[in-house]
Parts: structure tokens; C-alpha cells; sequence
């Protein structure tokens, strides 16, 4: 079984690391996390020396509070930099991730569990999205014709500015109250077929 545990651990899809009490002693890492900071020689050092740049952001000082206090830390979108090889440049990433505190029998703090998920790819997507999505509305409210975006319901989640000029309707208020805003009622019917 602890054979098993120890595949599972290593080939976990998240980064996970335990550190030993006192001085935040890295116990295991497993293959995700070495791939995160770069191949180092971790076992065995306190964190504080096996990834000086990671302490130098403040994370040293989080995990102490969570030895501290017992309480985990959760981090969401929270930006690192991590240098992962020798002469290498520092990288930004951006990582979710849990402090778990793991308490002894008297109650304890012994050891932490680091665990989560590199989302930089993630993050870099969304903005790529958010930022053709505002080239895309620029675009739509310059052009002097009515363009919309409709979803699977018909309801409006896009019109462009020209409703408003065009129409006497603005934006805002076709996406609140739909097409009835412009369409006649007894018109309403064959419109949304």
C-alpha cells in the first residue's frame, strides 16, 4: 500500500510537496513539483535554501503562520517567481495552491502539505480572450450597422452602440428587455421563429 501511495503521489497531476517541522524541510516532492521549480537538489533543505527566490517573495513567512496557527493558507491566481534552472531567468507563473498543516498526536504542527495546480496557461488564455473580446466590441461600435450577438435562447448578449443611434435604443436596454424593446407585439412571434 505505501508502495502504491507513492506512485500515486509522484505521478499526481498537481505539485504536492510535504515539509518537515521545525525549519520547513522539504520530506518529498513529487515529479510535478520538480518540474515547476526546475530539477534541484531539494530533499532534505529547508525550503528557505532549496528555493531562496520563493522565500524572498514572503511564502516563507506564510508557511510559518501556518505552523503557527494551524490554520491552512489557500492561494488563487497568486503570482510566483521561480527561477527553475542555475543560470537560467526568473519565470512568472501563476499557481493555486493549499498550505495544509498535518498535526501530530499531541496536537502539533509536524509537517506540511504544499499541493496544487500551475493555472498560468489558463490565466494567459483569459486574457488573450478578454482582450480580443475588447478589440471585438471597439470594432462592433464603430461600424455605422446594427450587430448583435444572440445566445442559444435568443436573449441578447451584444449590441453595438449603433442601436441606440439608429433605433433610439441603447445597448444596455435590448440586452435587459430583449428584442421587444424594438420589435412590434403582433410581430414578436414570426421574429424569434
Amino acid at each position: 500500500d505505501r508502495e502504491r501511495l507513492s506512485q500515486m503521489f509522484d505521478q499526481a497531476p498537481s505539485f504536492m510537496s510535504v515539509l518537515r517541522e521545525p525549519g520547513h524541510i522539504i520530506e518529498l516532492a513529487n515529479s510535478s513539483y520538480l518540474q515547476l521549480v526546475g530539477d534541484r537538489e531539494l530533499i532534505g533543505r529547508p525550503l528557505e535554501e532549496a528555493l531562496p527566490e520563493v522565500a524572498q517573495q514572503g511564502f516563507v513567512d506564510i508557511l510559518d503562520n501556518v505552523v503557527a496557527t494551524g490554520s491552512p493558507f489557500r492561494g488563487e491566481n497568486l503570482k510566483v517567481r521561480l527561477q527553475r534552472s542555475a543560470d537560467g531567468p526568473s519565470e512568472n507563473r501563476i499557481l493555486d495552491f493549499v498550505f495544509q498543516p498535518i498535526a501530530d498526536a499531541e496536537g502539533r504542527v509536524a509537517a506540511g502539505f504544499v499541493e496544487g495546480i500551475d493555472v498560468t496557461e489558463r490565466e494567459r488564455r483569459a486574457d488573450a480572450l478578454r482582450e480580443s473580446e475588447v478589440r471585438f466590441r471597439m470594432l462592433a461600435n464603430s461600424l455605422p450597422a446594427l450587430v448583435w450577438i444572440n445566445d442559444a435562447d435568443g436573449q441578447v448578449i451584444f449590441a453595438s452602440q449603433a442601436f441606440g443611434t439608429m433605433l433610439g435604443v441603447n445597448a444596455a436596454d435590448l440586452q435587459e428587455k430583449g428584442w421587444g424593446c424594438i420589435v412590434h407585439p403582433d410581430d414578436m412571434a414570426a421574429f424569434v421563429k
